[in-house]
C-alpha cells in the first residue's frame, strides 16, 4: 500500500502539512510568550513602558481626569466648580521628571504584588499634590485653595493582597514556562514537517511560508487584541467612553507595539526564505504565472476541501467586513502582503539563478514537475485569516446599544408615569418634577467651569430629574477646538456680561476662559450651544444633548420630560435645532385656555416632551410655549436659606404651574452652601409652605448641585401626597408634622443611580 488517502495527497504529505501547521501555532505561541516574559513580566521594562504610558496624551488625560475627582472628594467641597483648573495642574504633575520617578517606583512595588507570591498591599499615589494644585487654585478661588489638605496624595492604583484580580493576573507568570517549552515544540514541529515530506526540499520551503504565516498572524492578534481591550473600555460620568477607548488602545500600543514589530519581523524573515526555496524549486515561473495560479485557485478550488475552506473563509470575511471594516483590512492587507512578500522573493531569486540556468540549459525541477506547494500554502493561510476572524466575531460582538429602545407604548400597556401609577391620571401641574438649574453646566464634563451641577444631563436623566433649565446660545468653534461667544448674533455685548459680574468674579472667570469679548470669531464654525452667560466658560453642542434627550424618551416609554429654556436666538433657530435633533415627534402643544393634560394623555399621544421658552414664543412654532404664561415661579438671588421666599416673581396669577427656584444665587454656585437646602425634608417643607401660600402645588423644583441632596427624593414624597394636601392648610402641629413626613435621616439619603435591576427613582412614588 502506497498510504494514499485519496485525496491528492498521500498520508506522508498530509502528516507533513498537519505538522507544519501545528508548527506555525507554536510559532505564534513561541513569540507571544517569549515576548510577555522578557517584556511584561521582567520588572523594569515594564516599568519604562508604564511611565511611556503615561507620556502619552490620550492616558495622562484619563488619568488626570480621575486623579481630579479624588482631589475634589477628599478635599474642599466648592473645589468641583475649579474642576478643569484642577485636571490642568495635575496634568501637569503628570508629566514631570519627579512624578514619573515616582510613578515608576509604585510600578515596580505593584508589579511585584501581581507576578511574585507573598507580597502585601500596594498602594500607587501622587504625592504632595496639594503644593502643586494650590497655587493654581489661589489666583481664581483663594478661599478654596485653603481647604485643600496639606497632606493630599491621589491614588492613581490601589491592590490588595488576595483580590480576585491580582491573582488571575499572577497566572500569567506561567508563561514562563511555555516560554521555554514551545520554541523546542516547534523547532520539533519543524523538522518532523520536512522529515515526513517526500521532497523535504519542498517542504523546508513551506516551513519557511509556516514561520511567515505565524508572524503575520502575531500581527494580527496585537491588531485584534488592542480592537478588544478598546471595546471592553467601559466610559462614565468621568471619564467618556470615546477618550476611555482613545486612552486604552494608546495604552495596548505601548504594551504590545514591540510585539507587532517583531510579528512583522519574523514574517519578513520566514516568507523571504520560503520565497528562496521556492525559486530554487521551481526556476523556470515567474511571478506572473503564480499569481495567475492564485488567482485560478482561488476562484476553481480544484478539490472539494479547498472549496469548502474558501467559502467558509469568504463568509468569515465577509462577516468581519460588516462588523468590524477596519479590522478586517488590516487583516486582509497582512495577509496579502505577506503572499506579495513570498512571491517578490521568489521572483527576485528567480533573476538571481538566471545565468546559473542558461549554463545549465534551463533544466527543471529536481523532481522533473512544475509543483503546486503553494495550493497548500494558500489554503493554509486562509484557513489562519479564517480562525483569526472567527475569533474576532465572537469576541468582538456588534455595536448594538446596551438598552436597546423599546417598542412604543401603547394607552393600555402604561402602567407607571415619572416612576408612579398615581402620576398617570394626574395633570402636568399636578405632579412634582425634579429639576436642575443650568442643568448643562456640568463638572464631569470636559471643558466646564464654574459649574452648577456635578454630572451632565445624561446622568440626570438616568438619576430621575424631569425638568432641565437650559441656555441656548449663537457661538463659533475655531479651528484649534475654542468655542468663543458671538455676542453679534445673540444681540448682546460682552459688556453687558462684564457689568453683571464684580471686579473678583469677572477676574476668575477671565483667568479660566480668557478675556470676554475678545478672540476671533471669523473663520470658525458656527452654531447652538448650552452655555451659561458665556461659552468662554464651558460649552456643549445643544444638538448633541437634545438628541440624548431624544434617545432617553425613547427608550423610557412612560416618562415626560421639561425643558425650560432661556434662549439667544430666535423661534426660527431653534425650530431647526429641535428638527436637528429628531425631536419634533415627541413635543407636545398645550392649550393655554384648557386644563392642562394628564401624564397618561401625553403618554398615549407620545408627546412627552414640554418645552417653554422665557422669551421669542410665537404663534407660528405653537410648541415653542411662552413659559411665564404657564408658569409662576418665586423669586431669584437667594444668599442665605432663609432668603427663599415663596413671594410671586415672574408669570401671571393664573398661570397654572408653580416653580421653586431653589439655589443660593452666588458666583461661582457654592456647593456648600446649597448642601443645606437640599436635604428631602427641607425641600419638602418649602414646596409645602409654597404651595399652601400660593394655593398653588408645587410641581417644578429647580436646583443646583443636586448630588449633594435628594430632590428627587422629596418629588417622591410630594407625589405620593394627594394633590390637596400639597395646598392645605394644617390645622394643628400633628398634621403639620404628618405633611412634613418622616425623620431626617431616612430623608437625607440621595435617591440616585438605581441598582441593578431596580426602577429608576424618577419623580413618583
Amino acid at each position: 500500500m502506497d498510504g494514499h488517502d485519496g485525496s491528492g495527497l498521500d498520508r506522508r504529505e498530509t502528516l507533513s502539512i498537519a505538522l507544519l501547521v501545528l508548527a506555525c501555532l507554536a510559532v505564534v505561541g513561541t513569540l507571544v510568550t517569549s515576548y510577555v516574559r522578557t517584556q511584561l513580566l521582567d520588572r523594569e521594562d515594564f516599568a519604562d513602558r508604564a511611565v511611556a504610558a503615561i507620556q502619552r496624551d490620550e492616558v495622562r488625560s484619563v488619568v488626570a481626569r480621575e486623579l481630579t475627582i479624588n482631589v475634589v472628594e477628599r478635599g474642599a467641597e466648592d473645589a468641583i466648580t475649579y474642576r478643569p483648573l484642577i485636571e490642568q495642574a495635575v496634568s501637569v504633575v503628570l508629566d514631570t521628571p519627579p512624578a514619573l520617578r515616582l510613578l515608576r517606583l509604585g510600578v515596580r512595588e505593584a508589579h511585584g504584588l501581581l507576578f511574585v507570591r507573598d507580597q502585601g498591599n500596594v498602594v500607587l499615589d501622587v504625592a504632595d499634590a496639594a503644593t502643586v494644585i494650590r497655587p493654581a487654585l489661589r489666583s481664581v478661588a483663594p478661599q478654596v485653595a485653603d481647604e485643600i489638605p496639606s497632606d493630599l496624595s491621589p491614588e492613581i492604583l490601589r491592590l490588595r493582597e488576595g483580590e480576585t484580580g491580582t491573582q488571575l493576573l499572577r497566572l500569567a507568570g506561567n508563561v514562563r514556562t511555555l516560554s521555554f517549552v514551545l520554541p523546542v515544540v516547534a523547532l520539533l514541529l519543524l523538522a518532523g514537517g520536512i522529515l515526513a515530506a517526500h521532497d523535504r526540499r519542498q517542504a523546508a520551503t513551506r516551513a519557511g511560508i509556516a514561520v511567515g504565516v505565524a508572524g503575520v498572524a502575531v500581527v494580527a492578534l496585537t491588531y485584534l487584541g488592542g480592537s478588544l481591550a478598546a471595546d471592553a473600555a467601559r466610559g462614565g460620568t468621568v471619564v467618556p467612553l470615546a477618550e476611555a477607548r482613545d486612552a486604552t488602545g494608546a495604552l495596548w500600543d505601548v504594551m504590545f507595539g514591540d510585539l507587532r514589530r517583531w510579528g512583522l519581523g519574523l514574517a519578513a524573515a520566514g516568507l523571504i526564505v520560503a520565497g528562496a526555496g521556492a525559486s530554487l524549486l521551481r526556476p523556470v515561473e515567474a511571478a506572473g504565472d503564480r499569481l495567475e495560479e492564485a488567482v485560478a485557485a482561488v476562484l476553481h478550488p480544484r478539490s472539494p476541501e479547498l472549496r469548502a475552506l474558501r467559502g467558509v473563509a469568504a463568509i468569515l470575511i465577509g462577516a468581519l467586513l460588516l462588523v468590524r471594516p477596519e479590522l478586517a483590512a488590516r487583516i486582509i492587507a497582512l495577509a496579502g502582503g505577506a503572499f506579495l512578500a513570498f512571491v517578490g522573493a521568489g521572483e527576485v531569486l528567480d533573476l538571481v539563478q538566471e545565468p546559473r540556468r542558461r549554463r545549465q540549459g534551463g533544466a527543471p525541477a529536481p523532481d522533473g514537475r512544475r509543483g503546486r506547494s503553494w495550493v497548500p500554502v494558500a489554503a493554509g493561510v486562509a484557513a489562519f485569516v479564517g480562525l483569526v476572524t472567527v475569533v474576532g466575531v465572537a469576541l468582538t460582538g456588534d455595536d448594538a446599544p446596551a438598552n436597546p429602545p423599546r417598542a412604543a407604548a401603547l394607552p393600555g400597556d402604561v402602567t407607571t408615569c415619572n416612576g408612579s401609577e398615581v402620576n398617570c391620571d394626574r395633570r402636568l401641574n399636578e405632579v412634582v418634577f425634579p429639576g436642575t438649574h443650568n442643568a448643562f453646566s456640568a463638572a464631569e464634563d470636559p471643558g466646564w467651569s464654574l459649574t452648577n451641577q456635578r454630572f451632565g444631563i445624561g446622568r440626570q436623566l438616568e438619576d430621575g430629574i424631569r425638568l432641565l433649565l437650559i441656555d441656548v446660545h449663537p457661538a463659533v468653534r475655531a479651528a484649534n477646538g475654542r468655542v468663543r461667544t458671538d455676542f453679534d448674533a445673540a444681540g448682546s455685548s460682552a459688556n453687558r456680561v462684564r457689568q453683571q459680574l464684580d471686579p473678583a468674579q469677572l477676574a476668575a472667570v477671565e483667568r479660566l476662559g480668557g478675556r470676554i469679548g475678545l478672540g476671533d470669531t471669523t473663520g470658525g464654525t458656527e452654531g447652538l450651544y448650552l452655555c451659561h452667560s458665556v461659552c468662554e466658560l464651558g460649552s456643549t453642542p445643544a444638538v448633541d444633548v437634545l438628541r440624548d434627550l431624544r434617545v432617553f424618551l425613547e427608550r423610557e416609554r412612560g416618562e415626560t420630560v421639561v425643558l425650560f429654556v432661556e434662549p439667544y436666538v430666535d423661534a426660527v433657530a431653534m425650530q431647526r435645532l429641535f428638527a436637528q435633533a429628531g425631536l419634533l415627534d415627541l413635543v407636545v402643544t398645550l392649550d393655554r385656555s384648557a386644563p392642562l393634560p394628564t401624564l397618561r394623555e401625553l403618554v398615549a399621544d407620545d408627546r412627552r416632551l414640554v418645552v417653554f421658552t422665557e422669551r421669542g414664543a410665537t404663534p407660528d412654532i405653537p410648541w415653542y410655549m411662552d413659559g411665564f404664561a404657564f408658569v409662576q415661579d418665586t423669586p431669584l438671588g437667594a444668599k442665605q436659606p432663609r432668603d427663599l421666599s415663596c413671594a410671586p416673581y415672574r408669570g401671571q396669577p393664573d398661570s397654572p404651574i408653580l416653580m421653586l427656584n431653589h439655589w443660593i444665587d452666588d458666583f461661582p454656585p457654592p456647593r456648600g452652601r446649597n448642601r443645606a437646602i437640599l436635604s428631602r425634608k427641607f425641600l419638602v417643607d418649602r414646596a409645602l409652605r409654597c404651595g399652601r401660600e400660593r394655593r398653588l402645588p408645587a410641581s417644578f423644583i429647580a436646583v443646583d448641585h443636586y448630588d449633594l441632596g435628594d430632590v428627587i427624593g422629596a418629588a417622591r414624597e410630594l407625589n405620593a401626597m394627594p394633590v390637596e394636601s400639597r395646598t392645605a392648610v394644617p390645622d394643628d402641629a400633628t398634621e403639620v408634622a404628618a405633611l412634613e413626613g418622616a425623620d431626617d435621616d431616612d430623608q437625607a439619603t440621595p435617591a440616585l443611580r438605581p441598582e441593578a435591576g431596580g426602577t429608576l427613582p424618577t419623580a413618583g412614588g
